[in-house]
């Protein structure tokens, strides 16, 4: 299971790209009228953390929970430094695939494209509420190699779907939801903070 500040660190890195999507939005990216703030979810943890462990860096066909199909995004970097890590800048480089975004790719998420979207649109995807991942580290040919597994829920990424809705932001938050004053512009659950919570499940 990752640790507190594991959890702690994406959740957040997670949420500060969200809100950057909101208010800084490259071209042709137009505003979102209901994307959610990402929650912890510690089944989706340890679920990716059961992966990373296993050291493979291709992605978990068994992650599917109750509820839900899961969506998965995966990085891995490997250096001669033990103590370096690299999370955030997986984070990253997974939403700098904005750059590579059409607009038609937003209202249909498209079969196949030139160049690699799936990262970036999994982490801006409107119906994906929750998040869990993990981080193994191992050596591998004589280097230190950091697996980073971040699993979402309801998966995005659905082929000929709506990746989000274009629109003034909170303007179609789903029903029980309301616009955060955390990160305006996103939906998050009434008398909720819409901040990180850590692997226990309580706010911090």
């Amino acid at each position: 299971q990752p640790s507190s500040s594991t959890a702690v660190l994406v959740d957040a890195t997670h949420s500060s790209f969200y809100y950057c999507t909101q208010r800084n939005k490259p071209l042709p990216l137009e505003d979102q009228t209901s994307v959610n703030i990402l929650t912890w979810d510690n089944e989706l943890a340890q679920i990716a953390q059961r992966w990373a462990d296993q050291c493979n860096f291709n992605h978990d066909k068994c992650r599917d929970v109750d509820g839900f199909l899961v969506g998965q995004n995966i990085a891995i970097n490997y250096r001669s430094d033990k103590y370096a890590s690299e999370i955030s800048q997986h984070i990253d480089r997974w939403y700098e695939e904005v750059a590579f975004m059409k607009k038609e790719f937003v209202s249909s998420f498209p079969e196949v494209t030139t160049e690699v979207i799936g990262h970036y649109t999994q982490l801006v995807y409107a119906e994906t509420r929750y998040i869990g991942c993990a981080v193994s580290r191992f050596i591998m040919n004589d280097m230190f190699a950091e697996f980073l597994v971040c699993n979402y829920g309801p998966a995005g990424n659905m082929l000929g779907g709506e990746v989000y809705k274009i629109g003034s932001p909170c303007s179609q938050c789903p029903e029980g939801l309301t616009c955060s004053n955390s990160y305006p512009g996103l939906c998050h659950t009434q008398g909720s903070s819409g901040e990180a919570i850590n692997t226990d499940g309580k706010q911090i």
